[in-house]
């Protein structure tokens, strides 16, 4: 999930880098871009923002806009009834963009997102940059991310059914859930290494203890007894 004001944050620098590419695009489509957290709550390093500007039962033309080594992660398109899936081509218009599909290991220029390097299998790696494109036939793995300078690329394809995509990551949910920024869960107490909440109200430290093994006070006036008197341990007439 992402707050509001992430959504918000997120389409306004996502239009900015469109633009940027020479793609012009007008105010209502802007607002209109889809911020993409896959459930995970992890934009900067999960995610993608989708422009759609043409979505009917036959064709979806969309721009995608990855931030600064930001990854979507690994999924394919499966078969829906008599459609074999989605087929698409990207085609990048800025940045550069580090495809990973089945074949030999050739990783080397890419990273693995820390934590879910087993969400991420496919390691035949295609550098694309502007100009450069590449077609994924239907039901076929991939994955991809931009590094420092972000990347804007064009999707061409067969009618999107995004909510059907599969994901290695079990995790994911296509559906970004948006919450106002005062319903965001309270922290979680920090628990020890036992598992525990420590008890914040309790000491290590023993408390002073008389002869007798009543507890001495640390601060303050001396006690007093039932007379009024002080105990036998506190300085005469001292505080």
């Amino acid at each position: 999930m992402i707050t509001r004001d992430d959504q918000q944050n997120a389409r306004h620098r996502a239009a900015a880098m469109i633009r940027a590419a020479g793609i012009h695009i007008t105010d209502r489509e802007a607002e209109g871009i889809e911020v993409v957290d896959f459930g995970l709550g992890r934009l900067a390093q999960e995610g993608v923002q989708v422009l759609t500007l043409v979505q009917t039962e036959r064709i979806s033309v969309k721009v995608l806009a990855l931030f600064a080594n930001q990854t979507e992660p690994e999924h394919w398109h499966p078969p829906v009834d008599s459609d074999p899936g989605k087929e698409e081509t990207v085609r990048v218009i800025s940045g550069t963009v580090y495809f990973y599909l089945p074949g030999e290991s050739s990783f080397r220029e890419g990273f693995l997102v820390k934590g879910k390097e087993h969400c991420y299998t496919m390691r035949h790696e295609v550098v694309l940059r502007p100009g450069d494109q590449i077609t994924l036939a239907p039901g076929v793995k991939h994955w991809f991310q931009a590094r420092e300078e972000g990347a804007v690329m064009y999707s061409f394809s067969t009618i999107a059914r995004d909510a059907l995509d599969q994901f290695t990551d079990k995790e994911i949910v296509r559906t970004t859930k948006i919450i106002d920024e005062r319903t965001r869960p309270a922290p979680i107490a920090v628990e020890n290494c036992t598992g525990q909440t420590p008890p914040f109200e309790e000491s290590n430290e023993k408390t002073p203890r008389t002869p007798q093994g009543h507890r001495r006070r640390r601060t303050g006036r001396p006690q007093r007894n039932s007379a009024g008197h002080q105990p036998f341990d506190a300085p005469a007439g001292g505080r």
